[in-house]
């Protein structure tokens, strides 16, 4: 058995055990330390930078507002995902951004809030771009499905305290 094992003693070993031998490797790996997450912005750009200290990360994933990152037209995944870079920033793309790294041995994750305030690169700040007029229909059309929702579950409501009947009985 091998205590207090540290970097030093990584490499191939030969291993025997009666008559039988066989070489294994021994490779450490260090828990990664808490992630940190840098924003800047330059010409309507932002790129985010999630690295830790300590450790190395065999995955990094990033999300935006609980919803998972892939390289598009708009996102840009580059140095083994460590670095996410958004094209043509619009109001939308404003919210909390997390930067999930892993190895075998730990998980971390760290969250950037990119807003007005926290992104600016040498004095400027980064103009999103105006929003088109496919952005403003989704923006209509989810409010009219909250509203709607909210008017049915009123509705079966107001009929439940009215006839007493079961949730069950009725169908959305």
């Amino acid at each position: 058995m091998v205590m207090n094992v540290t970097s030093r003693d990584e490499g191939i070993y030969k291993i025997t055990v009666g008559e039988l031998s066989g070489r294994r490797i021994l490779k450490l790996i260090e828990p990664l330390s808490e992630p940190s997450v840098n924003g800047t912005c330059v010409n309507n750009t932002i790129k985010l930078t999630c690295q830790v200290t300590v450790g190395k990360a065999s995955s990094i994933l990033w999300w935006k507002d609980s919803r998972i990152i892939t390289n598009s037209q708009h996102y840009q995944l580059v140095q083994n995902n460590s670095m996410l870079i958004i094209f043509e920033v619009n109001k939308l793309d404003f919210g909390i951004y997390t930067c999930t790294m892993e190895n075998p041995v730990s998980k971390k994750n760290c969250s950037f809030c990119a807003n007005w305030n926290t992104l600016s690169v040498y004095g400027e700040e980064c103009e999103p771009l105006e929003s088109t007029n496919k952005v403003k229909i989704e923006i209509i059309c989810t409010v009219i499905v909250v509203f709607f929702i909210a008017l049915l579950i009123m509705c079966w409501i107001y009929k439940k305290n009215q006839t007493g009947c079961q949730p069950s009985s009725y169908s959305i």
